[in-house]
This record gives C-alpha cells, sequence and structure tokens, in this order.
C-alpha cells in the first residue's frame, strides 16, 4: 500500500528514469481538480501527485496529464479520448456492451447512447499516456487500465505501484497486488476479469 515514504521514494526512482518531477500539486490544486473531475481522486495517485508532480519524460509534455496548466483541459480530453475508444468499437467492431440498454438500430443514435451512459459512470483519471486509473471505488488499490478501444483494453497495473513498476521499471520495496479488482461499469464494459 503506497503511503508517504513510498510515494517519495517512487518520486525520485522516477527523477532517475528522467522523468521531470516538479513541486507537488497543493490540496487547494487537488480539490480543484476533484470539483472539476466530479469525483475523488484514487487516494493513492493523489498522494503520489501531492508528492511530486510529473510533468514531462525526457522533455515529452504530453506523457503526462499537465495537472497545474490545464486541469480541465485533461479531465476533457480523457473524457472524449474514452468515449471514442467505445465509438470506434462501436462504428468498426460491432462492439456492444448490455450496459449500454438495447442498441438501436441507428448507429449515430448507438453511438449517443452509449456515450450517455459510459459519461454517466464514475470517471476514469488520465495517469500517463493512455493509462488510465478508475475513481471508484474510492480506496487505495484500484488497478491502471490502458485504454486504446473497448476491445483493446487491459490491466496494466494491478495497482499504482505494479502499474510504476511495470512502466518505468524502477524497484520499489514492497510488492503490490498479484491481483486486478473489477471495476464497477468499467471492469464489465471492456470485458476485463478480477476480483
Amino acid at each position: 500500500m503506497l503511503d508517504e515514504h513510498l510515494a517519495q521514494h517512487i518520486i525520485d526512482k522516477l527523477r532517475e528514469k528522467d522523468v521531470e518531477i516538479v513541486e507537488g500539486l497543493t490540496s487547494l490544486e487537488t480539490d480543484n481538480i476533484e470539483e472539476l473531475l466530479g469525483a475523488k481522486l484514487p487516494p493513492d495517485l493523489k498522494m503520489l501527485l501531492q508528492k511530486g508532480l510529473p510533468v514531462s519524460q525526457k522533455g515529452d509534455t504530453k506523457v503526462f496529464p499537465q495537472w497545474r496548466q490545464d486541469p480541465e483541459g485533461v479531465i476533457t480530453d480523457a473524457r472524449k479520448f474514452i468515449g471514442e475508444a467505445f465509438v470506434t468499437d462501436i462504428e468498426n467492431n460491432n462492439y456492444w456492451s448490455p450496459l449500454f440498454g438495447e442498441k438501436t438500430k441507428n448507429i449515430d443514435d448507438a453511438k449517443q447512447q452509449a456515450l450517455k451512459v459510459i459519461h454517466s459512470w464514475p470517471p476514469l483519471v488520465r495517469v500517463y499516456g493512455h493509462r488510465y486509473m478508475p475513481t471508484e471505488p474510492h480506496e487505495s488499490g484500484n488497478p491502471v487500465l490502458s485504454v486504446w478501444q473497448a476491445v483493446d483494453t487491459v490491466y496494466y497495473g494491478n495497482d499504482l505501484i505494479d502499474y510504476l513498476v511495470g512502466e518505468f521499471h524502477i524497484d520499489v520495496p514492497v510488492r503490490s497486488t498479484s491481483i486486478s479488482r473489477r471495476i464497477p461499469y468499467w471492469s464489465d464494459a471492456f470485458g476485463l476479469q478480477g476480483q
């Protein structure tokens, strides 16, 4: 489980991997992000971002969300990206989730129907690139998802620690969970297993 000591260790290790880290987010900044998001940040992600804010890797600012510069844009872009992941598969791969209700025959209406349902769920929050964490349940240990399309989304880390170890090849002094938690709505919509 992530605590302040481990969060600082991870920030230090990310710096060693050429990740530019600036001063962590303040409580006021995270409160603003949560208000814009309409949900609480995952507790472990929030703790990490308050210890140090990753802003770029080897000069590339597109890989990390620019929470301090444009929190509203980060949230809007993430919501749009997640929606497009489903729309693409509805259009091209005959994808449909029972969670969306009965599919209408008109493809444009079906896409809007799916988006309306998806946007009513607790949001996913962007961590890095196309990696996202669910905001619900609001507790530490939620998995990190690699979202590309609805049919091409996978668990990319059983929790935030597992994800960071795998993505950035850093060493941490603890083991994280070996099982990915099922996430309300999203696990079913993406066809993901978990416990």
